[in-house]
């Protein structure tokens, strides 16, 4: 419609004989026939204008989308006193199950809860060693099926799960790799991994099976703001309130 308009007022435009000027449009107007032509013209463009905007107000724009909260499936309260959480993972043999790391506050020990999901509960809860202080947890998916950590310095704990407190089985070992850094620990039916980024453009990885012999180890380098890095923060956060 509005392109109709527009070819319409630019069709009365160059249909105008400028060169006529001396022509009175209107022979009754008080405006002086040489300026007739072009004041026609200003006055079928104002009308042009003037009916496309009314045109425009008074078309019908279907509403912008929406962005609708979405409902969690589940909401699993952990146990909230003196703890702050700090990773998650899936349990690879309970499906709809879940383990989450939670640091003790006030100089309490760590501790981790079990729950699951389909019920909305935690199942079980158990406190780790004194004085140790995991960053990650992993659940693996052999016959024994413990829960490994590490700490900022590749201390890595696997623990039978007791009815309050966590056993380490086999005793705490390191990963062999440099302290600090970023890491992460994963667990599948015979090993445990754990890689670190040490922040620059390195990562470097070593591999368990559950008696926490070494079987294998490596790296790769990374270049800087690119990709490969592994992210300074895992999926689960603590506000602080």
């Amino acid at each position: 419609m509005r392109r109709t308009l527009a070819l319409a007022v630019i069709v009365v435009t160059l249909s105008v004989n400028l060169g006529g000027c001396s022509t009175p449009v209107d022979t009754g107007s008080n405006i002086p026939a040489q300026s007739q032509p072009i004041v026609t013209v200003l006055a079928l463009l104002g009308l042009g204008f003037a009916i496309t905007a009314f045109h425009h107000h008074s078309e019908t724009h279907p509403p912008s989308s929406q962005k609708v909260p979405q409902t969690p499936s589940s909401v699993i309260l952990l146990r909230t006193s003196n703890a702050s959480p700090i990773d998650l993972t899936l349990d690879p043999l309970q499906a709809g199950q879940f383990g989450a790391l939670l640091a003790g506050t006030g100089g309490s020990a760590s501790v981790f809860d079990l729950g699951d999901i389909v019920d909305g509960a935690v199942t079980s809860q158990f406190t780790l060693p004194t004085g140790y202080k995991p960053i990650a947890v992993a659940i693996d998916g052999g016959s024994t099926h413990e829960e490994w950590f590490v700490n900022p310095s590749g201390l890595v704990d696997g623990c039978v799960l007791g009815p309050t407190t966590c056993t380490p089985s086999p005793a705490p070992f390191s990963d062999t790799l440099a302290a600090g850094g970023t890491r992460y620990i994963a667990a599948d039916s015979q090993h445990i991994f754990i890689a670190r980024d040490d922040g620059s453009t390195t990562v470097t990885w070593a591999a368990f099976d559950f008696a926490a012999t070494l079987v294998g180890t490596g790296s790769y380098t990374y270049t800087a703001g690119v990709g490969k890095a592994l992210y300074p923060t895992d999926a689960v956060i603590a506000n602080g309130a």
